[in-house]
């Protein structure tokens, strides 16, 4: 597949209302962007810098769901996934806690997005007055 051009990598960026800061890209980009760290996918992991959290990290193509994790979890304080091509299905992503975004303009690729407030939300049902909480594991016994 031909590399992703930046400039609509910029674009997406714009349309979410995101300001690069520290940005992450993994996956293949047409020209490099200021300011950016571009890795693969294979490189992310094994740089030994996992103290450092980008502000946005973008997976061009993500081929492995530990990928996207991994952004999510560790490296990253927002990640957005953009799919040109099938790879994994909206109930992968969803599972993820990526949501698709729906972005004015004819893309012929898919943007999925991972924020903090969506994914860490606190759960009504996982809270201390119910006994799947963590705390009330040695009380319910």
């Amino acid at each position: 597949m031909m590399p992703f051009p930046s400039n609509q990598l910029l674009d997406v960026l714009t349309a979410l209302g995101r300001e690069p800061g520290s940005l992450l890209v993994v996956g293949d980009v047409d020209s490099a962007i200021d300011g950016a760290e571009h890795r693969s996918e294979d490189d992310l992991r094994s740089s030994g810098d996992h103290g450092r959290k980008f502000s946005v990290g973008i997976a061009i193509d993500p081929l492995a769901s530990d990928t996207l994790a991994y952004m999510r979890d560790i490296a990253c304080k927002s990640s957005i996934a953009i799919q040109r091509q099938v790879g994994f299905t909206a109930s992968e992503f969803l599972a993820l806690g990526f949501q698709l975004e729906e972005l004015n303009g004819d893309r012929a690729f898919s943007v999925w997005v991972s924020t903090p407030e969506v994914t860490d939300r606190p759960r009504e049902w996982n809270n201390p007055d119910h006994w799947a909480h963590p705390e009330n594991f040695d009380k319910q016994r």
